[in-house]
C-alpha cells in the first residue's frame, strides 16, 4: 500500500482536522506533516483540501545514511532527471550536492535551490519536468519521498482575486479557510447533500462548496451581498463548468419564515462565518460589542432549529479579541446553546492573520434535538 506525506500549510490543526475526515488513521510526523497510507491520485486528494500545500509519495526508506546515496544514483538515472531539489530533514547528515552531480556524470543535471520545505508552488507549477525529492528521519529508518501534488497556487489566486464581486469593508474570509471548514463535515455529507450559509456575504463559503460537488444555498440581510454572492457562484460555475446547483435570497438569519424561504426543506449542514463586529474595535465598548453579537448569534441558533436535519453539524466563526490582559469571546453563548440542542463537537480551533485585533474561532455543534 502506498505512503504519502501532506505538508500542511499555515494552519497545522485545521489542516489535520479537515485531513482526518478523509483519512481517520492520520498518523502526525511533525506539526505540519502528516502520513496517510491507501491507493489514491495524490493531486485529486489535494484539490479537495484546503490546507494541504503538497503532497509526497514515499519511495524508498533506508536503514542508514550510507545507503542513501547508493540508492539515488541509479535512481536519478532510471527517471532521467535533469532538473531536481532535494529537501534535507535528516539530522547530521550533509547532503553535498555539487559532489553527486559530479559523480553521477550526467549531462545538464541541474540542481534548483529551494526553501525549509523546497520549492514553492509557483515553481513547481510553471517549471516542468522538476523532481522534488525529500528524506526525512522518523524514529529508526530514514525515508525518501517524491512531490506528487502541489497546490494550485494560481487557481486559488483566481478565486480570491477575479471574482466579480467583494466587499473589502468587510472581514475577508481566506478561500482556502473556507474550503476546510466545509471538509470539516465531508465524512458526515455525500456531494449531492445541501449546505447552507445564513451569514453568506460575498459567497465565499458557498464557491467553495459548490467546487466541492455539494448544493449550496445562501441568505444574508445585505441585499448588495446576495447581488454580488449570485454574481459570483454565477461566475464560478461558468469558469469551472460546473452545474448551478446554488440558490440565494435576502433574509435575517432569525428570520422566523426562514423555513418557508427554504421550500420547507431541511438543510444536511450549516457552515457560516457570521458578522464578526468590526475589525478594529473601539477598545471601550467590546462588552457590549460582545453582548450584542451573542445576542445575534443566540437568536439565530434558535431559528435554525427549524431548518436543521437530526444530527446535523453547524460549523461556525465566533470572534475573539484579547488586548492586554482583557480577554473577549462568546463563552457565556456556548453554554446557552446547549440548552438548545447544540453539542460542541469540536473547538475552538483558533485562526488569525499576522496582526489581527479580531481573532476566529472555529467551533462545530451537533444538533441533536428538534
Amino acid at each position: 500500500m502506498q505512503q504519502h506525506l501532506c505538508l500542511f500549510g499555515n494552519t497545522p490543526e485545521l489542516s489535520l482536522l479537515e485531513l482526518q475526515q478523509f483519512f481517520p488513521e492520520v498518523v502526525l510526523w511533525q506539526e505540519n506533516l502528516a502520513l496517510i497510507a491507501g491507493e489514491l491520485v495524490p493531486q485529486d486528494l489535494l484539490n479537495k483540501l484546503g490546507g494541504t500545500v503538497k503532497i509526497f509519495t514515499i519511495v524508498h526508506d533506508f536503514a542508514n545514511q550510507d545507503e542513501i546515496e547508493e540508492f539515488l544514483t541509479p535512481y536519478f538515472v532510471e527517471q532521467k532527471i535533469k532538473k531536481f531539489n532535494i529537501i534535507n530533514k535528516v539530522k547530521n547528515f550533509s547532503f553535498k550536492v555539487q559532489a553527486f552531480k559530479e559523480d553521477l556524470g550526467l549531462p545538464g543535471l541541474r540542481y534548483i535551490k529551494g526553501q525549509e520545505w523546497g520549492l514553492s508552488a509557483s515553481v513547481l507549477l510553471h517549471q516542468k519536468k522538476v523532481v522534488e525529492l525529500l528524506l526525512i528521519q522518523q524514529e529508526d529508518k530514514i525515508y525518501l519521498a517524491q512531490t506528487s501534488a502541489i497546490q494550485n497556487i494560481d487557481d486559488w489566486t483566481k478565486r480570491d482575486r477575479m471574482k466579480p464581486y467583494a466587499d473589502h469593508k468587510k472581514g475577508m474570509l481566506p478561500p482556502k479557510v473556507a474550503k476546510m471548514m466545509v471538509n470539516l463535515v465531508a465524512s458526515e455529507l455525500v456531494t449531492s447533500d445541501k449546505i447552507y450559509d445564513p451569514f453568506c456575504g460575498s459567497g465565499t463559503i458557498l464557491m467553495e462548496a459548490l467546487a466541492l460537488g455539494y448544493q449550496v444555498v445562501g441568505s444574508d440581510l445585505d441585499a448588495d451581498s446576495i447581488t454580488g454572492s449570485d454574481k459570483n457562484l454565477a461566475w464560478l460555475c461558468q469558469e469551472y463548468s460546473l452545474p448551478e446547483n446554488f440558490t440565494v435570497f435576502q433574509s435575517d438569519a432569525s428570520d422566523k419564515n426562514l423555513k418557508q424561504k427554504l421550500n420547507n426543506q431541511l438543510v444536511d449542514a450549516i457552515v457560516t462565518e457570521p458578522f464578526l463586529g468590526r475589525q478594529t474595535p473601539d477598545v471601550k465598548r467590546l462588552p457590549q460589542i460582545f453582548d450584542g453579537l451573542e445576542r445575534l448569534y443566540l437568536g439565530a441558533f434558535k431559528n435554525w432549529r427549524s431548518i436543521l436535519k437530526p444530527g446535523a453539524k453547524v460549523v461556525i466563526i465566533f470572534p475573539k479579541v484579547v488586548i492586554g490582559k482583557a480577554s473577549f469571546a462568546l463563552l457565556k453563548l456556548i453554554d446557552k446553546l446547549a440548552s438548545l440542542g447544540y453539542n460542541v463537537d469540536l473547538g475552538p480551533i483558533d485562526y488569525a492573520r499576522e496582526g489581527a485585533i479580531v481573532k476566529r474561532e472555529i467551533y462545530i455543534f451537533k444538533y441533536v434535538t428538534r
